[in-house]
């Protein structure tokens, strides 16, 4: 995806990103990319530590380290529970 067509995607709505669970795969997967691109792979995106090699292989497009993903995953229930 060029610069151009990433500007564009931004610019939709959510629900028009994530049409299906193989759209919202493919634009993890391009992230990833990006991120190898521009050589923050393997780096928490919340903390910056690095990420397991473990969850790496796991998740190779992860953006998260266990500790961040598993306090995301927290937030998430606190949030659903409080509605």
């Amino acid at each position: 995806m060029n610069k151009r067509d990433l500007k564009k995607f931004a610019a939709l709505p959510p629900a028009k990103h994530f049409a299906s669970k193989s759209g919202r795969f493919l634009y993890h997967l391009d992230e990833a990319l990006r991120r190898i691109a521009d050589g923050s792979y393997g780096k928490c995106v919340t903390c910056g530590q690095d990420i397991s090699v473990a969850r790496l292989e796991a998740v190779p497009h992860a953006r998260l380290c266990i500790a961040c993903k598993e306090k995301e995953e927290q937030d998430k229930v606190r949030a659903n529970n409080d509605h």
